[in-house]
């Protein structure tokens, strides 16, 4: 994520650069976590491949929406101006939320990628089974 961050900010002011780069590793990292307990919840399940792909791709589009949005934000403030005209004032309030878009649809593949890559892992490297059973302790 820091090279992905890194290659985004890359042509920003260098005042800004490094702060953009910090928030968006540290965003991707708490959102990656939660995502990663949510996947790990479900190793005792037989479709453990599937909680993986699903929890990836949605940690995927959150971060990749918001990759897009902030990098998008901060180059129009850096080297845009403000709009001329009502035209340029509609593209650009439109521009941004597909931005977003397109940020979380390619986060979407990547993250359903890893999960379900990282999941046949799990699945295979026998960390699907409980040593309490199917469903763990404290379930009937």
């Amino acid at each position: 994520m820091w090279l992905f961050a890194a290659l985004g900010a890359g042509n920003l002011p260098s005042a800004e650069r490094l702060t953009v780069e910090i928030v968006l590793v540290a965003g991707a990292l708490v959102v990656g976590s939660l995502g990663a307990r949510v996947a790990g919840r479900h190793l005792d399940e037989p479709h453990v491949v599937l909680f993986f792909a699903t929890s990836g791709a949605i940690t995927g589009a959150i971060c990749g929406g918001a990759y897009a949005l902030v990098i998008g934000i901060l180059y129009v403030v850096a080297y845009g101006g403000a709009p001329v005209d009502a035209l340029d004032g509609i593209a650009l309030v439109v521009a941004f939320p597909v931005f977003a878009a397109l940020g979380g649809l390619i986060g979407v593949f990547l993250g359903g990628l890893l999960g379900a890559c990282l999941g046949f892992v799990a699945s295979r490297a026998g960390l699907n089974r409980s040593p309490l059973g199917r469903r763990g302790a404290g379930y009937p």
